[in-house]
């Protein structure tokens, strides 16, 4: 009887481990981040710097105000 008593906490924690060890994200390669696609280049010339800087924060990418528009696209495309 003892035995079991004994077995029992180990099968549970071999279940833990197993289920850690399987089923959880492994670190950065476990979180794929999807591809942003870019609008052309005729609808990035048509948005204005607040929507620009709004856009490039939503696909992860911080944008600068102060600079010209055209610097914003370029620094977009660079970076996304």
């Amino acid at each position: 009887m003892s035995e079991i008593l004994l077995l029992v906490p180990a099968a549970l924690a071999l279940c833990v481990i197993i289920y850690w060890v399987g089923f959880l994200p492994k670190g950065k390669e476990a979180v794929e981040k999807p591809e942003a696609v870019l609008p052309t280049d005729a609808t990035l010339k048509k948005m204005t710097k607040g929507q620009l800087e709004t856009f490039g924060r939503d696909i992860g990418v911080e944008l600068d105000k102060r600079k010209t528009k055209a610097n914003m696209i370029a620094d977009l495309k660079s970076q996304s």
